[in-house]
């Protein structure tokens, strides 16, 4: 999330939290209201209130907005054009046990896992051309690695969570690292089957590719990727202090805001 809608974002709820306590501080029942603005006790129990109705209403956000995103990535999936899979491809799946790969019209090499219920391995019929036999075979695994273990739904409910809890960043820092660590967990299976050289020029070919919301594509990730390929370390991204702040402020400020609501309606 950027900086600018960040300071909008906070902004809001400040706004909406200040409003709220205003509306208490000239509610009929002043003294009722400024007593609830300085007892803990009476905070938290309209505060017990709201979490209930914000989580259930949190969780029907999440999953209208997962919903969203597994019918858009169907959506584009049902667009591809399917074609009769290049011997090369076939020859390599065929060798390392990989049923399930379906090849589609594409000048550009690409490949990716999708699909939420029945995951399958995608890949372009440019990789052929673009890929020796071991190249394509680590390729593959790297993908039927997402698929056994279902990432595109996992990314997809992830993403959906760090978009709807907008105002908790810890969230959407927690998926990309939750992202990259998959990537590195495929690398490894591909890693230990095949080695590092036909690895590295997969990468090196594919390690551009777009990446879209609900599935994994084999360009995530690609620096992290290269450097445990090279044997190098890996970056690791240490979390902020000032992610956890704003995540506690946001959280805060959310839970105050529905609390409040709930006091000037119990003293309408």
């Amino acid at each position: 999330m950027n900086s600018r809608r960040s300071t909008f974002i906070y902004a809001g709820l400040s706004i909406a939290s200040l409003s709220c306590i205003a509306f208490l501080l000239v509610c009929p029942h002043r003294s009722d209201c400024l007593r609830s603005l300085t007892e803990a006790a009476t905070w938290l129990t309209y505060g017990g209130q709201v979490v209930q109705p914000l989580l259930i209403v949190s969780m029907l956000a999440w999953l209208i907005r997962l919903s969203w995103i597994l019918a858009a990535t169907l959506a584009w999936r049902r667009s591809l054009v399917p074609v009769a899979t290049p011997a090369a491809i076939e020859a390599a799946a065929e060798r390392i046990g990989v049923r399930q790969v379906v090849t589609v019209r594409g000048v550009q090499p690409e490949a990716l896992c999708a699909g939420a219920a029945r995951p399958e391995v995608i890949i372009t019929e440019a990789v052929a051309e673009a890929l020796d036999q071991p190249e394509i075979e680590a390729v593959l695994v790297h993908e039927q690695e997402h698929a056994r273990r279902r990432e595109p739904l996992l990314r997809a409910g992830l993403q959906a969570a760090a978009e709807v809890f907008f105002y908790i960043p810890i969230i959407r820092w927690l998926a990309q690292r939750r992202l990259e660590e998959s990537e590195l967990s495929a690398d490894r299976t591909a890693l230990d089957r095949l080695g590092a050289r036909p690895l590295a020029g997969a990468l090196w070919v594919l390690g551009n590719g777009a990446v879209l919301r609900g599935v994994a594509a084999f360009g995530d990730a690609a620096d992290l990727r290269v450097a445990q390929v090279l044997g190098e370390p890996i970056p690791r991204h240490r979390l902020a202090g000032s992610t956890l702040a704003v995540s506690a402020t946001g959280a805060l400020l959310a839970l105050q805001s529905g609390s409040c609501l709930a006091q000037a309606i119990a003293h309408l």
